[in-house]
């Protein structure tokens, strides 16, 4: 039924009327379930219902009145506020006299019924503008007082989740590459990479047999590297570029911050009433799936590519190597379009070609090195071997 605003009902005196003039309309006070025959009249603004005798009359507020659905007699009126009032309007005649003001009253609710949506879908657009314009400040400021304990606890869940869905699988568990030289050889690496890094992080790097080709950064320092991605690397600088990269994802909270963002109102909960309620679980799966699917937006990537070169230099490690892999997924991907939905490096919204140029551009103002291998070629068989 559509409703309308009320205004106080008032009792006026009625010129005489008729009996046979009420007889299409049926009045109920609310007092009884007696109907009484009334004589509807429209004066101005108002619906005075008179008695055939015209000793009594109830005055309704046109805007007052309540209509319902469907206008075809029989049907009801009634008005706000509630009093138990109704006027039923039994046949086309009564219908007639009625329906001029009825159809003015519905036409006048529904412009007032899309000036209200109007103002409160502008109200949300603009509500929804300002919080846009605050988020990144927001999930910064929510982000700042996540522990540093917490963060790696999350990361190395959102780690673990990730290798399910990627992994090999042997009676249902993951397959991990566990030789041991190459797992010595491979720290060794990321030792010397972290050694560089003016961070609070732990980095721990782990490996997964997986036809897919990717390495993922979760919040805390957790790195999983494909076994895919080991093979597709053809130098240790290589593999030293895709660490550097992956460990500029962690150093700058990227993984964290998307999980704030996806779930910022779920951390809000955690943070005010102090239990998770699932938001731990929730927040890791969500994770998990975005960085198997899209892995990080245009900005986060753009952060990754700038710190990997950087930390490269200040380590004295080929940034040619970063790059040439990177034109290698590329050209790839170029002859085969089915790999670039498996290349995590080149799923992120960033043209590849945009990088490279980016990364090509760094070396060109700052100076590239070409400096020592950054394993002995031993460390690098046994890293290659990592999964044997």
């Amino acid at each position: 039924m559509t409703v309308f605003n009320t205004i106080h009902d008032q009792t006026m005196p009625a010129a005489p009327s008729s009996a046979g003039e009420s007889a299409g309309f049926r009045y109920y006070d609310g007092n009884s379930a007696q109907p009484h025959a009334v004589v509807p009249q429209v004066v101005g603004t108002h619906l005075r219902l008179a008695s055939p005798s015209g000793d009594h009359v109830t005055v309704w507020t046109l805007e007052s009145i309540r209509l319902p659905d469907s206008l075809r007699p029989p049907y009801t009126l009634t008005r706000r506020p509630d009093f138990g009032e109704r006027l039923t309007v039994v046949d086309e005649a009564a219908h007639a006299l009625l329906a001029p003001h009825l159809k003015a009253v519905r036409t006048r609710a529904r412009r007032s019924s899309f000036r209200k949506w109007a103002w409160a879908s502008a109200a949300v657009w603009l509500l929804g503008f300002l919080f846009w314009l605050a988020f990144p400040s927001l999930i910064d400021g929510a982000v700042a007082f996540v522990p540093l304990k917490t963060e790696r606890r999350l990361g190395e869940d959102v780690r673990d989740k990730v290798s399910v869905l990627m992994a090999k699988k042997k009676d249902g568990d993951v397959i991990w590459c566990r030789n041991a030289q190459g797992v010595a050889a491979l720290d060794r690496l990321v030792d010397r990479l972290a050694a560089a890094e003016d961070s609070p992080y732990t980095f721990s790097v782990k490996v997964v047999d997986s036809r897919i080709m990717n390495a993922f950064a979760a919040p805390g320092g957790a790195i999983l590297v494909t076994s895919a991605l080991l093979e597709k690397a053809q130098s240790e600088e290589e593999l030293a570029g895709v660490l550097a990269h992956e460990m500029g994802h962690v150093v700058e909270r990227h993984g964290l911050r998307s999980m704030a963002g996806v779930y910022s109102l779920q951390m809000l909960g955690t943070v005010l009433f102090g239990s998770d309620g699932g938001f731990m679980g929730d927040a890791t799966r969500g994770l998990a799936m975005q960085m198997t699917s899209s892995s990080w937006n245009r900005d986060y990537e753009r952060a990754a590519d700038a710190h990997a070169f950087a930390l490269l230099r200040k380590v004295g490690i080929s940034t040619a190597g970063l790059v040439s892999f990177f034109q290698r997924l590329e050209q790839d991907a170029a002859g085969d379009r089915s790999v670039f939905a498996y290349l995590g490096m080149l799923s992120s919204h960033p043209d590849t070609g945009e990088r490279i140029s980016t990364l090509q551009t760094l070396a060109s103002e700052q100076g590239g090195i070409m400096g020592a291998a950054p394993l002995p070629q031993a460390d690098w068989d046994a890293v290659q071997n990592i999964c044997n």
